[in-house]
């Protein structure tokens, strides 16, 4: 899940970038993966959604290595416990 939420954040700040400075253009893999992923991540609650990537919720300064609480924790692992299902059930992932 890890690699997942990297490759995902990697590919949104580079459409981001693109979209409001103009950078490097994703070519239409990377376009279709971003498409896929934001898909896959839009069947999850949005609690749980903010729980994987903070900044959808609008935390644009979200700290990734922060040490979180148990209960976030909680909520983290039962988020990607979900998204594992959902991309699972897409076909995304082999378990």
């Amino acid at each position: 899940m890890e690699a997942f939420l990297a490759h995902y954040r990697v590919l949104s700040a580079a459409a981001e970038a693109e979209r409001a400075h103009g950078g490097a253009p994703l070519n239409p893999e990377e376009r279709e993966q971003l498409a896929a992923m934001e898909r896959a991540i839009g069947d999850l609650p949005p609690g749980e959604r903010e729980a994987l990537i903070p900044d959808a919720a609008g935390n644009a300064q979200a700290d990734w290595a922060a040490p979180s609480s148990g209960a976030i924790t909680r909520r983290r692992q039962r988020a990607e416990l979900r998204l594992r299902r959902v991309l699972a059930a897409r076909g995304l992932l082999q378990t």
